[in-house]
Formats: C-alpha cells, sequence, structure tokens
C-alpha cells in the first residue's frame, strides 16, 4: 500500500515537473537560437564580415579637447556593437604640424585614419606613397560616400586616375582675410578693409601707438604673403602656402616662384618697415602660439571664414569682423578637406567603414564633430547650443563635414552666417579644377626649393633681414636648388592644363 501511495505520488510529481522542465528547456532553446542570431550580426555589416576585433587610430589637426575621452567612450560604445572596432584620436598641434605631420606619414607607424588637405601637401604625400589607393576599396567600404562624390571631386581627390581621400560633403570658397577685432576698427575709424594695403595700414597704427600684437602672426600661420598675392590676383598652384604660383589674369599663366611675383617686390621691399613699425612681434617666426586672438594678445589674425566662425563662437567676449581679400573668390577643390588611409594602416576596410559612419551617420557625426548630447551641448530651434567648452565646435574634424548634420552655433550672430550664402552665390567655378603638381622628375628639387623657402624666404617675408642681402641670398640658393628646373617642369604641366 505504502509502495502504491509512494508511486503515485512520484507520478504526481513528474507530471508536474516535466511540463514546467520543457518549457524551461524551449525557452533555453530560443534564448541560445537569440544569442546565436546576435553573435551573427554582430559578426557582419551590411555583408562584410567583421569578426575580428580591431582597434583603430585616427589623426587629427589641432589641440586635443579636454572632454575627448568622454566621447570617445560614448563613440566607442557605437563602434563596438556596429564595426566590432574601437577607435583612438591623436592629435598634431598648430604649432608644430608642419614638421610632424610628413614625419607621421613617413614613418610607418600604423595608422588608419588622418586629416588631409592640399594645404598639408595632399599631392605631394599621394605622389611619394603615403597614402593608399582606394579604388579597389571605396564602393565597397564606404559605398554611400563614394555615391555622393561628383565626377570633379573624385578627380580633385586623385592622382594619376586614383582616388587617395574622401572628401568632405562640404563646399569650401578661397575667402581669405583678417579676423580684426571690432573695438579697435572703431579706435582707427576704420569702416572696411577692402585691400591689403588697407589692412596693413591699419596694423602699422596699431603697432605704433598700442601695446598688442596687430596681427598675430606665428611660425605656423606666416601667411600674409599668401593674402597679399591672393588680394592681387594670383592662384596658388598647390594650395595656401604655395611656393608657385600663377597670375590669373595673365593669359599666358606664367609659373612664379613667390618672391619672383611682379607684384612681390612691394611687399619684400616693405616688409622690414612694417616689422619696425611694431606690425608682428620679434618672435612670430619661433613661435608657436596660434591662439593670439582669442586670448587678447592680438588684435587680429589672417585666416578663412571658417576661423571667423570659430572665434566668434567662443567665450571670450571679442567682437570681430572679417574682410575678405581673395580676388576673385572662387570654390575651393575637394581636397581642401578630405580623409585618406594612410598606408601604413593595417585595418584600411574597417577605417573606411568607420569613416562611412562618421559622415553618413547623424549619430557618429553629432558626436564627433560636437561632443555629447546633453552635456556638452544641446539643440535648440537645429542650432548648436554649447554648454561647456571642454569638447568645442568641429575640434580637427573638417574632413568629415556634411552639410546635412552641419549645425550654426546659436552664439554666433545669424548676419555672419550670411556671410557663406553670399559666397555661395558670387563665387566662380575653381580655375583649374582637378589640376595638381606631379612632381615625379622633380621631387628632389622640389624639397630642397622648401628648405631654402623656410631658411630664406620666410625671414624676408617678416622683414628680419634687409631686403638687398636677403633676396641675393634667396637668389643664389633658389639657383642652387634647382629653381629653374622646377619652374619650367611646372610651367609644361600648367600650359598642359590649360590647352596650350
Amino acid at each position: 500500500m505504502n509502495n502504491k501511495k509512494r508511486f503515485k505520488k512520484k507520478t504526481i510529481i513528474l507530471l508536474i515537473v516535466w511540463p514546467c522542465a520543457l518549457a524551461l528547456s524551449i525557452c533555453i532553446l530560443f534564448a541560445m537560437k537569440n544569442i546565436v542570431k546576435n553573435n551573427v550580426e554582430k559578426t557582419t555589416e551590411n555583408g562584410i564580415d567583421i569578426s575580428k576585433h580591431v582597434d583603430l587610430t585616427m589623426y587629427l589637426i589641432g589641440t586635443r579637447p579636454s572632454d575627448m575621452d568622454k566621447v570617445l567612450q560614448k563613440l566607442n560604445e557605437k563602434t563596438e556593437k556596429d564595426l566590432n572596432a574601437s577607435l583612438a584620436v591623436e592629435w598634431i598641434g598648430w604649432g608644430d604640424f608642419s614638421k610632424e605631420y610628413p614625419i607621421l606619414l613617413s614613418s610607418g607607424q600604423p595608422v588608419d585614419l588622418v586629416y588631409a588637405s592640399n594645404w598639408l601637401n595632399f599631392y605631394e604625400n599621394a605622389q611619394r606613397g603615403a597614402f593608399m589607393e582606394l579604388n579597389e576599396l571605396i564602393q565597397k567600404y564606404a559605398p554611400i560616400s563614394y555615391s555622393n562624390m561628383t565626377e570633379e571631386e573624385i578627380e580633385d581627390v586623385s592622382y594619376d586616375g586614383k582616388i587617395y581621400a574622401i572628401p568632405s560633403d562640404y563646399t569650401n570658397y578661397s575667402a581669405f582675410g583678417p579676423i580684426v577685432r571690432k573695438d579697435y576698427l572703431e579706435k582707427y575709424g576704420v569702416e572696411s578693409i577692402d585691400s591689403f594695403e588697407d589692412y596693413i595700414g591699419l596694423c602699422c597704427k596699431i603697432g605704433k601707438n598700442d601695446n598688442i600684437d596687430p596681427t598675430g602672426l606665428c611660425s605656423s600661420s606666416i601667411e600674409l604673403d599668401d593674402l597679399y598675392l591672393m588680394n592681387k590676383g594670383y592662384y596658388p598652384l598647390s594650395g595656401t602656402g604655395s611656393m608657385y604660383w600663377i597670375n590669373l589674369n595673365d593669359t599666358n599663366h606664367t609659373v612664379y616662384y613667390e618672391s619672383e611675383c611682379p607684384v612681390m617686390d612691394y611687399f619684400l621691399e616693405s616688409a622690414k618697415g612694417w616689422y619696425d613699425d611694431g606690425c608682428w612681434n620679434k618672435d612670430a617666426l619661433s613661435s608657436k602660439d596660434e591662439t593670439m586672438l582669442e586670448s587678447n594678445k592680438a588684435v587680429s589674425r589672417v585666416h578663412n571664414y571658417d576661423a571667423w566662425i570659430g572665434e566668434s563662437g567662443k567665450d571670450n567676449d571679442l567682437d570681430l569682423e572679417y574682410f575678405n581679400l581673395s580676388n576673385p573668390l572662387y570654390k575651393l577643390s575637394a581636397a581642401q578637406d578630405c580623409m585618406a588611409i594612410p598606408n601604413s594602416s593595417t585595418n584600411p576596410e574597417r577605417a573606411l567603414m568607420l569613416l562611412e559612419k562618421l559622415k553618413n551617420d547623424e549619430s557618429y557625426y553629432m558626436l564627433i564633430t560636437y561632443g555629447i548630447e546633453g552635456y556638452n551641448y544641446k539643440l535648440v530651434d537645429d542650432k548648436i547650443h554649447f554648454l561647456n567648452d571642454t569638447y568645442g565646435n568641429e575640434p580637427g574634424t573638417w574632413g568629415i563635414r556634411n552639410a546635412l548634420f552641419y549645425k550654426q552655433n546659436m552664439a554666433v550672430k545669424d548676419e555672419k552666417y550670411e556671410y557663406r550664402k553670399k559666397y555661395v552665390s558670387e563665387a566662380k567655378e575653381n580655375p583649374m579644377p582637378g589640376f595638381y603638381l606631379n612632381l615625379s622628375e622633380i621631387q628632389k628639387e622640389y624639397e630642397q626649393i622648401n628648405y631654402v623657402s623656410k631658411l630664406y624666404l620666410d625671414p624676408l617675408v617678416l622683414g628680419y633681414v634687409d631686403y638687398d642681402e636677403g633676396m641675393k641670398m634667396l637668389k643664389e640658393n633658389l639657383s642652387q636648388s634647382g629653381n629653374d628646373k622646377v619652374k619650367e617642369h611646372l610651367q609644361k604641366q600648367v600650359d598642359t592644363y590649360f590647352g596650350k
């Protein structure tokens, strides 16, 4: 009897437990199925195998924001989930970029993404083999970016028919001129600056009468000579800082080394007098301080429209005006702001996939461009209202700009953004789209002349040396370095471009 009771009791327990166990097993099976499914999803992205985790490194130009680590933590939560990758961002400072940038590209150090531009010698670096050819990769790993590129833009970021960078989706213009404090304009009764002579005249007055640097020049930003030539109708063959120029009004398109441009005699002969009048500091050639204007150490700085917008958005109570002296105003090459994959990259495919996200996924773009929403900024009427200055506005991210996601800064008056609308309506087409210097036969001479320029031209531009003696030394060293050979080769390229 007892055995029957025990059997019955076990049967009842089994009948109760078995369905529960079955249900639990089914739940576990479904859970395992979801885990497997999720793992499969994490190992592919748009059909591309991302099962191997990679660590990516990107280099930008500028100053590392103090909140960069916080922003990267948020960004890497997204990259780990979407791309099975992490990103580290390194910086080359403004005071060091002219030396450190080429060193980085030639060192062989593993770098996966780097800001590139014609003012950083994009074409010369592409010819040296610093950047990876993207023709075989871009359509597969960055299809949206590729589809957004026009034929002219593809030509602008190519060398010898090979694509070496992906440009920003944002048109830039040649607007170049002084950013000037309004209080000093008012002090000297200056309502407008319409020429280089207007600007340097104001600087001379300030230099003689005020205990402040009029121009804010430093070693990485000696751009008065560029400003002067652009104001006189000359075009830089390799972007801002170019050693060789042509006059756009000259139908012969004669190629000149900078000091040989016919109009440069006036500038170089006058530079010593401007220096003596206090138009720039004595340490301008050695100083690395790019922040003199924003830190109230200078009255002005020479730069582009975007720099004016950036300066105007800083919390320093400065009221700044901008005067474009570029003549004519034209659209810049797509190589002005772009991103390249260095040849040292060990993960070019994943780097392109990340770049695709940074440029075309708004959540990625807003994070890397403006910081953390609710902490660094908030959106008000689709404008950026910065809550602090610990990340900043576009900290070196110009190469990923996208006009679809670009936001105005609430701290900048609307009228300043109207300038850009005016540029859009008035700018001419780029006078030499797709043109680049082919240095294959003159690389050695070109690099030597670059060295000579730093050694002898820059001191002349800043009036540190006597004009006659300085010009004599410059001419001798240019001749010995092969200036005539370089000009001959570049002239042939320019003539071919214009169909001569």
